[in-house]
């Protein structure tokens, strides 16, 4: 778990486990050797927004922190600045917003099923959860409590996501789509 402000790229080295920021390369060098790091990667985070690239395992991504706002109101502000709510497709993705950014704060994520009930789509992609990444709800959810759940959250109180009610306001996280 390593944040990198105003870093653009970095070298993960699979031998040694590190993570070395590269800000400095660009497409004028020629790329890492296998010797000096066996994973590249490139791309834009806007620390001007309080975006950061944040790392956990092989997962890597560029994302903030905001809120409250509800469910809609967070969405409209993370596409404001260029974003959208995080999506969460894998327990690696979990674990990095969870470990870096939301600690003990509700957060809403890209994901609902307004649209269809029990059909939730991401935001980022407009995608239909698999079956795998239904495997990331906690046990009994989603469960669309008293029919009002419709936006998917992590709860600070349990593992795992849940439908909730859209109208909550809490916090959120925005995910900077890769730009190289």
């Amino acid at each position: 778990m390593t944040k990198y402000n105003n870093c653009t790229s970095f070298l993960f080295n699979s031998h040694s486990g590190l993570c070395t920021p590269g800000a400095y390369i660009n497409e004028k060098q020629p790329l890492p050797s296998s010797e000096e790091g066996d994973f590249f990667q490139s791309f834009y985070c806007d620390a001007s927004k309080n975006f950061s690239v944040l790392s956990y395992l092989k997962t890597t991504a560029c994302l903030a922190l905001f809120g409250p706002k509800t469910y809609m109101e967070a969405d409209a502000d993370c596409q404001s600045k260029g974003a959208y709510l995080i999506s969460v497709k894998t327990l690696e993705k979990y674990k990095l917003m969870l470990f870096n950014l939301t600690g003990v704060r509700n957060s809403w994520i890209g994901c609902d099923d307004k649209e269809s009930e029990g059909r939730f789509i991401w935001k980022e992609d407009g995608q239909v959860l698999t079956k795998e990444e239904y495997g990331l709800f906690a046990p009994g959810e989603p469960n669309n409590y008293r029919g009002a759940e419709d936006c998917v959250t992590i709860l600070n109180s349990a593992v795992g996501l849940f439908d909730y009610n859209c109208s909550y306001s809490q916090y959120y996280v925005c995910e900077m789509p890769y730009r190289v």
